[in-house]
């Protein structure tokens, strides 16, 4: 027997056949980060809760996630310039940047 698509209750977004859709809603709030000289790190994330967080690379750059980060060329993940990608971080976690600048968008 098929199981037919019923409206799902939550605040999941939903097509027009009840499918779920994963989106996330951004915060109104952007970091920018400055790795041109020197690897630069955020503050933490969160505290207390994972967070995705949406990473766009304006330069391309080196990116490190961890509780104390340092991004360092050719051993950290590698983001093209005018690239994005979303990363869950973990409570307690921050992002450093090295090569250029990113802008970080912490989603909902």
């Amino acid at each position: 027997m098929p199981v037919k698509n019923v409206k799902l209750s939550g605040g999941m977004p939903q097509d027009e056949n009840y499918n779920a859709v994963p989106v996330m809603h951004p915060r109104a709030i952007s970091i920018k980060l400055d790795g041109t000289s020197a690897s630069v790190a955020s503050d933490v994330i969160s505290a207390s809760e994972n967070k995705v967080v949406r990473i766009a690379a304006i330069d391309q750059i080196w990116v490190a996630i961890a509780a104390a980060p340092t991004a360092v060329a050719d051993t950290c993940m590698l983001m093209f310039a005018e690239s994005s990608e979303t990363f869950t971080v973990y409570a307690g976690e921050k992002i450093a940047v090295l090569g250029g600048v990113a802008n970080l968008t912490i989603m909902e």
